[in-house]
């Protein structure tokens, strides 16, 4: 059907009461469109008179208009939809990842400060003082 989106977003909904010699005395609050703002935009949906005067809009074809935008709208959501579960799952991969990096960085971060202590004590042991005594420990162990 084409994109007919434009055409209804181009026509204006009016609300009206039918003149008293139409009404049958129900006074009931109308809802449609005006045929010759109608002509002005599509004028297919609107039938004229013998002198080419815009008389009645066509209805039941501004309902398949209108059902077809619907359908297209309806599409366009769930493709919406699933692109928005497709970035929400990407979205917690992203979280879980970042997660990931935070422990590694306080593993390494550990890692390093042992690796400081360790060295801090291969230092302490050569010294020429804590050399004596494990070396005096030795000899009088034996």
């Amino acid at each position: 059907m084409g994109d007919v989106g434009d055409t209804l977003m181009h026509l204006r909904p009016v609300t009206f009461n039918y003149k008293p010699e139409y009404d049958h005395g129900s006074h009931l609050l109308q809802y449609g469109l005006v045929a010759e703002e109608v002509a002005k935009v599509a004028p297919g949906l609107v039938q004229f008179d013998k002198d080419g005067q815009p008389q009645a809009v066509r209805y039941h074809f501004v309902n398949a208009m209108l059902l077809a935008e619907v359908q297209r709208l309806r599409a366009d959501a769930a493709k919406r939809d699933a692109k928005i579960r497709e970035l929400v799952a990407h979205q917690k991969r992203i979280e879980n990842q970042w997660r990931a990096i935070d422990k590694l960085e306080r593993q390494l971060k550990h890692e390093k400060a042992l690796e400081v202590r360790l060295q801090q004590l291969e230092e302490r042991c050569e010294s020429p003082s804590i050399a004596n005594v494990v070396q005096h420990r030795y000899t009088t162990n034996r």
